[in-house]
């Protein structure tokens, strides 16, 4: 079945993370964030530590939003695919949701999101997908498919938005890692499979839009800052959730024309 997409629900889609663990990133991603708690590197702390990474040293993380901002533009000027997911349990329920991104640049790129209650659809799947001069989108679930153009209004035939201007900038990851890096009890190791392993805990903290507690983390960390490997622990509201995400930088365009492409083309033109 096939009918006109629903706007809000791709608006959504575009800057909401994930009901309850934000299964594509850490929330929306802004330069008020900086204004938390960043550090610098002593005297002391660079003759005495090996830097391992921006703002990490063996002893340390010097400067939280340091390596923050190294991860992201490590990302932003290259190309990457990230895998994200999500998994929730309590006494009565569990789910989960995947998401996987893929990038060239802010006008170029695949993001495609699949779980339970995705957007009130069991088992439902969201789709956006931006070739360069307009994003398309999908939403499948419980039988029915929507396809269509994201337009600067409702007519069919007013022109696409901007890629650049729907890009996800939360799929960075930079507040979230902001926020992790940047707290009291953060512990650093050389790594096998990166430059440092960057691993601590939080009693309690804001994540994205709502609190969360007994928060554990580790990432692994190249010597350029990018976060290669995260995996999150915590509980919010009455759940217990682990939250995992991969980056892999490419040297060449990761990013695939997804296979309703011309459906989505035709649907709105």
């Amino acid at each position: 079945m096939r009918r006109p997409v629903l706007t809000v629900l791709v608006c959504a889609l575009l800057v909401a993370s994930a009901g309850c663990a934000g299964v594509l990133g850490g929330g929306q991603t802004t330069d008020s964030a900086t204004t938390q708690r960043p550090t610098t590197d002593s005297p002391t702390e660079t003759a005495s530590a090996e830097r391992l990474a921006p703002g990490v040293t063996t002893e340390e993380v010097t400067d939280a939003l340091a390596l923050a901002d190294a991860h992201r533009e490590s990302l932003r000027s290259g190309s990457f695919l990230k895998h994200a997911g999500v998994e929730w349990t309590n006494s009565s329920e569990n789910g989960s949701r995947r998401a996987t991104f893929q990038y060239d640049n802010e006008s170029h790129w695949n993001w495609t999101r699949a779980g339970v209650d995705t957007y009130g659809l069991t088992n439902g799947t969201l789709g956006l997908y931006a070739d360069g001069e307009r994003v398309l989108s999908v939403i499948a679930g419980d039988g029915n498919a929507s396809y269509g153009v994201r337009r600067v209004s409702d007519d069919a035939g007013a022109p696409p938005i901007p890629p650049a201007e729907l890009f996800p900038s939360s799929v960075y990851d930079r507040d979230l890692l902001y926020t992790l890096f940047g707290s009291d009890n953060v512990t650093v190791e050389r790594g096998d499979d990166a430059a440092a392993r960057v691993s601590g805990t939080i009693a309690d903290v804001k994540l994205g839009e709502a609190a969360a507690e007994n928060v554990e983390f580790d990432a692994a960390v190249t010597a350029d800052g990018v976060v290669r490997s995260l995996d999150l622990s915590y509980e919010r509201f009455d759940r217990s959730v682990e939250r995992t995400m991969t980056f892999e930088q490419s040297t060449g365009d990761p990013v695939e024309r997804p296979d309703w492409y011309s459906e989505a083309s035709n649907g709105t033109a």
